[in-house]
């Protein structure tokens, strides 16, 4: 599995890095369908409503030809990893289940 870390340049800390490999490799580990690349991309961006924010842009491709892109913003870098990981795991999960229950498609082991 590839994994490819972009970004800002003061928001990537080598904490930050390690903690995106650790995050990717878990995710990866957790679905039969494993991801074969795995893009992150930190951006600082500024809203003027909520303030300076941090987006974790987040694109997947899983084995059976399918992407996943998710964004998250928050307030911490951190905040945003764990937001952006999570947000994918729910879509992986939820494709799982349409799939298995599409007529015709027999359920994933």
């Amino acid at each position: 599995m590839e994994i490819s870390i972009t970004g800002d340049a003061l928001i990537l800390q080598t904490s930050i890095r390690e903690r995106i490999e650790a995050d990717a490799h878990s995710f990866a580990n957790r679905f039969n369908n494993k991801p074969t690349k795995i893009e992150v991309k930190l951006e600082e961006e500024f809203d003027q409503v909520r303030g300076h924010r941090i987006r974790c842009g987040l694109s997947t491709s899983l084995g059976d030809r399918r992407q996943i892109l998710v964004r998250e913003s928050r307030k911490k870098p951190e905040d945003a990893i764990a937001a952006a990981f999570t947000a994918a795991k729910r879509t992986v999960r939820r494709l799982a289940v349409s799939r298995s229950s599409a007529p015709g498609l027999s359920p994933a082991t």
